[in-house]
Order: C-alpha cells, then sequence, then structure tokens
C-alpha cells in the first residue's frame, strides 16, 4: 500500500489492508516524485524477479526501497 501524505486515521487504514493482504505499507511525500519512482521501481522489480531480485536492489539502493525488503522479509 503506497500511501501519499500524513493523514493518521488514513495510515493506520492502509497498515492494516497491508497486514491483511500479507503486503507492505510505505508513506510518501505529497511532493516526493522522486520516491515515489524509487517505490515503483521495486514494486515492478517485486513483480518481475521476486523477493530476491528485490533484496538484491534494495541492497543496492538502500532508502526507502531497502525499508520496503526489510519489511517483506519480516513477513
Amino acid at each position: 500500500m503506497f500511501h501519499e501524505g500524513d493523514d493518521p486515521r488514513a495510515a493506520a487504514m492502509f497498515c492494516d489492508v497491508a497486514r491483511l493482504t500479507k503486503g507492505v505499507y510505505a508513506r510518501f511525500d505529497a511532493g516526493a516524485a522522486k520516491q515515489l519512482r524509487e517505490l515503483l521501481m521495486a514494486a515492478a522489480i517485486y513483480a518481475t524477479g521476486g523477493a530476491v531480485a528485490l533484496r538484491a536492489h534494495a541492497h543496492k539502493k538502500g532508502g526507502e526501497v531497502l525499508r520496503l525488503s526489510q519489511a517483506m522479509d519480516r513477513k
């Protein structure tokens, strides 16, 4: 679940949906086009190469992509 903004009620709902679907939650700022691009790239890498490909990409990229990968590893 990608969440734009900082509404705590929306965040709680998105976190619940991610948990129930065994997915992950990621928040980004409205002005963070680069961050959104990196998160969407991570989603595409996961869709095409699975967790192993995402983990390898995340260790190279770091930042929010690494946090996303680590959250998935905890599932």
